[in-house]
């Protein structure tokens, strides 16, 4: 069930988590960002662009994943 920020591996789920966490810790960046699920709702193209888009947007110096198999 998709929340305010859509769905969890979602460019709008994920840039959103970033941008709430990086208030949060009253920072412009983060070394690494990680998605940790892989979301079979959304096409990993999409998740993989978001994570990208944090990098160009110097968000994340760095991106990673866990959990995909």
């Amino acid at each position: 069930h998709p929340g305010p920020y859509g769905e969890w591996g979602s460019r709008k789920y994920l840039l959103s988590s970033l941008d709430a966490s990086l208030k949060r810790m009253g920072t412009d960046y983060v070394d690494i960002f990680y998605s940790h699920r892989f979301d079979p709702q959304t096409p990993l193209e999409e998740t993989m662009g978001a994570l990208a888009t944090a990098v160009q947007q110097g968000k994340a110096l760095y991106v990673g994943v866990s959990s995909y198999n």
